[in-house]
């Protein structure tokens, strides 16, 4: 759905505009027919998309593609991360508004740890009520803004190991992830959540 714009946010990554973890890049890269005058009269919402990179190839299933993708019109979706670093990019695009902010959300995420006797554990942090990556524009008023905007973070295995104490092992980790966005017009998108499981 969002594969040039998504295209011109891997060219971001590429290029260090996009520091793994909590920074956005607006899309265009210069080019006037990327931006535009925000309508504050617009009543449709943004389009958003979350893709996943670098998914390995689920059990059962002879292809898939990469990045894998949700939007707000599809479904949910579990996938197995294994032992793989990911990389999600969420985007918004609105061709009437601009983007105003993105982010990616972490609504869930479960550490499993076993102790030298046998026993597991599992770790439940307290979430924040904020993003775990996110573009924004704080303008007031701008005359002109990006119609495409981007975040992006990386998660594996060594994000969720640290929870585990003196002599425990990491057995696995469960996080559930979305994306939210907003334009200029104020109008909100959230796009349904990937749940990626890392062993």
């Amino acid at each position: 759905m969002f594969r040039m714009a998504w295209d011109r946010a891997i060219a971001c990554l590429a290029a260090g505009l996009l520091l793994v973890g909590a920074t956005g890049c607006p899309g265009g890269g210069g080019n006037a027919a990327s931006y535009v005058t925000p309508d504050p009269n617009d009543s449709s919402p943004p389009k958003i998309g979350l893709d996943v990179y670098n998914l390995p190839l689920q059990q059962g299933a002879s292809s898939q593609p990469n990045p894998e993708s949700v939007d707000a019109n599809c479904c949910d979706v579990t996938r197995t991360a294994d032992r793989v670093e990911l990389t999600l990019v969420a985007g918004i695009t609105d061709n009437e508004s601009g983007g105003r902010q993105v982010g990616i959300w972490v609504d869930f995420m479960r550490t499993t740890c076993t102790t030298p006797g046998g026993l597991e554990h599992q770790f439940i942090p307290g979430l924040l009520g904020m993003p775990n990556a996110e573009y924004k524009d704080t303008r007031t008023n701008p005359s002109s803004v990006a119609k495409n905007v981007f975040t992006s973070m990386t998660l594996s295995r060594a994000n969720f190991q640290p929870r585990c104490g003196s002599g425990e092992t990491f057995a696995s980790a469960k996080v559930t992830v979305h994306a939210e966005g907003e334009n200029f017009a104020g109008k909100t998108a959230r796009s349904k959540a990937f749940t990626l499981l890392f062993d």
